[in-house]
């Protein structure tokens, strides 16, 4: 299987599951019971879930009142397209 391929299942699978995380969130929120901490959430948008996280963030509408937390979001999907534009410089 060629390595794009599998880069594609990766971020499909790790996108879908931070969305999720973010939707169990909301719910465990309002429910007012345990709790994914932020940096769980951070997590999973670090290791290449971040449109994920942004379409969960807006989808259930939970942590779009956070700047702090929108913040970091940012920084992070801001690495991650400079990290993929070197990657797309240096290695393909």
């Amino acid at each position: 299987m060629p390595p794009q391929i599998i880069v594609g299942y990766y971020l499909l699978g790790v996108n879908l599951l931070t969305c999720v995380l973010f939707g169990v969130d909301k719910y465990m929120a309002a429910a007012r019971t345990w709790r994914i901490s932020e940096k769980t959430l951070w997590f999973f948008s670090c290791i290449g879930g971040s449109a994920g996280a942004f379409i969960g963030m807006h989808l259930f509408r939970h942590k779009t009142k956070k700047l702090e937390f929108q913040f970091v979001m940012l920084c992070i999907v801001c690495a991650q397209l400079f990290v993929a534009y070197l990657l797309y410089q240096y290695v393909f």
